[in-house]
């Protein structure tokens, strides 16, 4: 049959469409329906069913009522726009069309049996191949193909659904308002997927950003001198780091130094490195002299800054603060709840200088007691974060702490290629572990 029927506008009420809103803006509703039938009665079905001539269905009422429980004295039906074709060739082409001009179907109602032309199932996968959204119906009579044979051809689907001839009434609006209303609130979904991703998107590049402006806080350049040369690692686990470290040189003598670890990860864990670094006061200014703190006093003031600012969710901080003396190689240490820093000399085994001190943020009146070691010609000193102590050491059955093997052969190196030994096996722990943690090291050693 060469008979084409052109485009109809089956209006059932004079209320303006309904709209949804998507991104702030209001879109109206897809109610567009495709008829591919070689059958001209049959479009006058359709049409008949779908759009009756007083606009008013009462047929729609009730299959709306029975999907979505409205009642149906409270149902206005929004119209449809229902375009018919004779043959699978020129429905799939209806469909490219529209697509085209951005006012796609939301459905279509497909005959199983089109002579001469392709049948419904061809014409269902064409379709599919311009317009994989679309919802189809095929319509199909007891002797066409079997429920099974149907899904052989298209697998399990859920946007498609199976009509058997002849026709009831109230099916056809159930299938029409069902698929239809399917078909927008899958876009709706797809918009605010599209909304979250480019959200996403954009909050990932301001962590990245933030990520940057942390590293901003620390140190650029490491204060080596004539006796001392230093070397440092910061390796977040993502952009914003938990871990936070500064060596400053508070005067021509002295040098002050930390590793700070926030329990965490992210951005809240970020945020706080940023007020450990305003908080830890290594001196303060006395006329045109720097009164030097010493490191009990800048652990406790830190941890009564901490607890000042009342924290939500229990935040607490582990850190070792070091004050070395250039001219005596003195070194003083406190500690709050920090992995022990290990002290290594030539022809000797690694050693941790241990001090006690508790986790800051977290107890009032805390102390933490200060230790000094003198240091001497050769000597390493190594502060880090807990995300390398299972590269320095491991425990035995007992419980016991032990420097491995691979760790000691590094240690008499000197302090930049130890470093960058540490850096090697740190990559590869990373590699080969789905633990992921801020590392950061710093180091030096006496010349």
């Amino acid at each position: 049959m060469e008979a084409t029927m052109e485009k109809t506008e089956c209006t059932l009420s004079t209320k303006p469409q309904e709209k949804h809103i998507v991104n702030n803006a209001a879109i109206e509703k897809n109610r567009r329906i495709l008829i591919i039938d070689d059958n001209e009665l049959i479009h006058e079905d359709f049409l008949a069913i779908l759009v009756d001539d007083n606009g008013n269905s009462t047929d729609f009422n009730e299959a709306e009522e029975v999907l979505f429980g409205i009642a149906a004295n409270t149902i206005e039906q929004e119209p449809f726009e229902i375009d018919f074709c004779f043959q699978g060739n020129e429905g799939v082409e209806k469909v490219r069309q529209a697509l085209e001009e951005k006012r796609p179907y939301a459905m279509a109602f497909v005959d199983i049996r089109m002579p001469p032309g392709w049948d419904g199932v061809e014409t269902i996968q064409r379709i599919w191949q311009v317009d994989p959204k679309m919802q189809i119906c095929i319509c199909t009579a007891y002797s066409d193909y079997s429920w099974h044979n149907i899904i052989k051809q298209f697998g399990y689907t859920d946007k498609l659904l199976i009509l058997k001839k002849p026709f009831d009434r109230i099916e056809v609006c159930q299938i029409a308002c069902a698929l239809v209303e399917k078909w927008n609130l899958s876009q709706q979904v797809e918009s605010k997927q599209k909304e979250l991703e480019t959200l996403f998107d954009n909050l990932s590049e301001e962590v990245c950003i933030a990520g940057l402006l942390q590293q901003d806080f620390m140190p650029s350049k490491l204060p080596d001198t004539e006796k001392i040369c230093w070397s440092a690692t910061f390796l977040p686990a993502n952009c914003v780091s938990g871990d936070i470290y500064d060596v400053v040189r508070i005067d021509d003598h002295h040098i002050g130094f930390y590793v700070a670890d926030v329990v965490g990860h992210g951005v809240p864990a970020g945020l706080l490195t940023i007020f450990l670094k305003q908080a830890i006061v290594m001196y303060e200014t006395v006329g045109n002299d720097n009164h030097i703190i010493a490191p009990s006093e800048v652990m406790k003031t830190l941890n009564d800054r901490m607890l000042a600012q009342k924290l939500t969710g229990n935040r607490f901080v582990t850190c070792c603060y070091c004050l070395l003396n250039t001219d005596s190689m003195e070194l003083t240490y406190a500690r709050a709840g920090h992995p022990y820093p290990i002290l290594m000399r030539s022809y000797e085994q690694p050693k941790y200088l241990e001090s006690q001190g508790p986790l800051l943020g977290i107890f009032e009146d805390a102390e933490y007691p200060q230790r000094t070691v003198q240091l001497r010609m050769g000597d390493k000193f190594l502060l880090y974060s807990d995300g390398i102590e299972s590269i320095i050491s491991n425990s035995d059955e007992n419980g016991n702490c032990h420097f491995r093997e691979e760790f000691c052969q590094i240690k008499d190196t000197n302090i930049v290629e130890m470093m960058q030994s540490l850096n090697i096996s740190i990559k590869s722990m990373k590699e080969n572990s789905s633990d992921n943690d801020d590392i950061t090291v710093v180091g030096f050693e006496v010349l």
